[in-house]
């Protein structure tokens, strides 16, 4: 025997919306927790603490479904137990030593507890680079439960100047993610 249940929305008891089909068949969830967070300073080069991990200022949002993330501590809190994708890039200016961009859960700066980095890319100092600059990108999936705090950090070797460059976009940095389920 074939079951066949024909509905276009599926809503919870309290009338929130849990998903959509539209008449091609595809599920739109338009509760499913989702941000891109940036930093909204034009043309600015961000100043860090050297040889230690600093969170990065993205202190703007093009979009937050749910709320979820928080413009003032630069994090995102998961809203429900699931498997979480998290991106971040970040503009950074090499200046002669080594740099690196990290995901990490908690509160406090991660240089202590590297179990609680999701991921991190490393980029090495190149004597032959002019430029002296460049983006890091570092993406991470991980299993997390209600209430972690997910945020990106930024550790640059010896740079005297500058550290990371942001613009008031998403192009040059910015941190974005969503729920998988």
């Amino acid at each position: 025997m074939v079951s066949k249940i024909e509905v276009d929305t599926i809503a919870h008891s309290g009338g929130t919306t849990g998903f959509t089909i539209d008449s091609t068949g595809r599920i739109l969830t338009p509760a499913r927790p989702a941000f891109r967070a940036y930093n909204n300073a034009s043309g600015a080069w961000t100043e860090v603490t050297h040889n230690q991990h600093q969170i990065v200022a993205y202190n703007a949002e093009k979009y937050d479904v749910g709320s979820n993330y928080n413009t003032s501590t630069y994090r995102f809190t998961c809203p429900v137990d699931g498997l979480y994708f998290f991106s971040a890039r970040v503009y950074m200016h090499e200046n002669g030593n080594t740099r690196r961009l990290t995901i990490a859960t908690g509160t406090t700066n991660p240089a202590t507890d590297e179990s609680t980095f999701l991921s991190q890319v490393y980029h090495a100092s190149d004597p032959d680079d002019a430029d002296h600059s460049g983006t890091l990108i570092v993406n991470a999936c991980a299993e997390l439960t209600a209430s972690t705090q997910v945020g990106v950090y930024v550790h640059h070797g010896a740079d005297t100047a500058n550290s990371y460059y942001s613009e008031n976009n998403t192009l040059y940095s910015h941190f974005e993610g969503h729920l998988i389920g």
